[in-house]
């Protein structure tokens, strides 16, 4: 999968998914800080999944009506950054499958996906 993981995305996660083949970009290796708004037109224009723990992206394509190749929200409540790859790890099979053109919201005990054709 094509992603590009926001630079609040921790360095254990990005590091998995790049040993499990994906095609990470990560935006924490970037020299500058970009508005959200300028990650989301990036990763859209190179057909990249967004992976974000930032609330923002929601407002981004559902109130602005920004397009998105698709975005996951990493919702993980856990003690520390271990217990929570580990719960990306749980999920990662269903936001593979569910990535692509949708806004997906990715907690503990639940997965949410909401189409963004109705964005």
């Amino acid at each position: 999968m094509r992603l590009l993981a926001d630079e609040n995305v921790e360095a254990a996660t990005v590091s998995w998914l790049r040993e499990q083949g994906h095609d990470v970009v990560w935006a924490a290796e970037s020299p500058a800080s970009v508005e959200d708004a300028e990650i989301l037109e990036a990763a859209t224009a190179a057909a990249r999944v967004l992976l974000t723990r930032d609330l923002d992206f929601g407002e981004l394509v559902f109130r602005e009506r920004l397009a998105a190749t698709g975005i996951v929200l990493l919702r993980l409540k856990a003690a520390n950054q271990e217990e929570r790859l580990e719960l990306t790890r749980h999920w990662w099979p269903r936001i593979e499958h569910l990535a692509h053109g949708h806004f997906l919201v990715v907690r503990n005990k639940r997965l949410r996906a909401r189409s963004l054709t109705t964005a």
